[in-house]
């Protein structure tokens, strides 16, 4: 009731994600006219690059490389994601699977091979891993508007992801990426096997999101917050 009072009385309303704009116009008629969809934002380390080169300076060599960026935990799809590893390798294919965060089930990744842990990494070596990766995979049971997706994009990379939160927002499937419903391994396992047999498809999104140009960058989602604040009543002043 105080929320609905709020957005009522504002003059414009900002959110993170499509998803959230669903929510605001489903729950306080009259709100979504005025409301705006604006990423969170990322870092400006995440820019296209040469992808050779990241590869070769993280000495990543043939075959493919599956990256996952988060939280280490089931809430993450983490064991989703081993599952349909073990479904990928059942049905002859075969992939890398490199693991970027830290979380409750580290040990149980370890042990599975074929995976490796990478830790928590800086910005800048984030940004590298994204680049030099054929796929970012993000298997969430549930999410608002992932930065990791926001991240991969701008660098160049395709993404596997769970059709949940804000995520279907970010993804087109077929041309930058593919989704699949949370908490379902062998649909994980039915993508991948798809998209790792055919580099060609995955050379292609990459092309596509290369040329979308993307920019989730913090600096430019504040441009777009003070371009809006300007045509606003009472508006021009500067967003922080």
């Amino acid at each position: 009731q105080v929320a609905g009072l709020a957005l009522g009385k504002a003059k414009g309303v900002f959110v993170v994600s499509e998803d959230l704009l669903d929510l605001v116009e489903s729950c306080y008629r009259g709100v979504a006219r005025k409301t705006e969809v604006v990423p969170m934002g990322t870092g400006e380390q995440f820019q296209p690059g040469d992808r050779e080169v990241d590869r070769a300076a993280l000495e990543l060599g043939e075959g493919m490389a599956v990256l996952f960026v988060g939280d280490l935990s089931v809430a993450k799809g983490i064991r989703d994601l081993l599952e349909a590893r073990k479904q990928v390798l059942e049905q002859g294919g075969d992939f890398r699977l490199f693991f970027a965060g830290s979380g409750p089930l580290e040990d149980e990744i370890s042990g599975v091979e074929g995976c490796r842990l990478l830790g928590s990494l800086s910005q800048e070596e984030l940004a590298s891993w994204y680049r030099a990766a054929d796929l970012l995979v993000l298997p969430s049971h549930s999410e608002g508007t992932p930065v990791v997706v926001m991240e991969a994009l701008s660098c160049g990379t395709p993404v596997l992801a769970t059709r949940v939160g804000g995520v279907p927002g970010l993804i087109e499937p077929g041309l930058t990426g593919e989704l699949v419903d949370p908490e379902q391994p062998a649909q994980l396992a039915g993508k991948l096997l798809d998209l790792l047999a055919s580099p060609a498809v995955l050379d292609g999104m990459r092309k596509t999101i290369l040329a979308k140009n993307f920019d989730f960058s913090a600096s430019s989602c504040a441009d777009r917050i003070n371009a809006r604040l300007g045509e606003l009543p009472g508006g021009g002043e500067k967003a922080a």
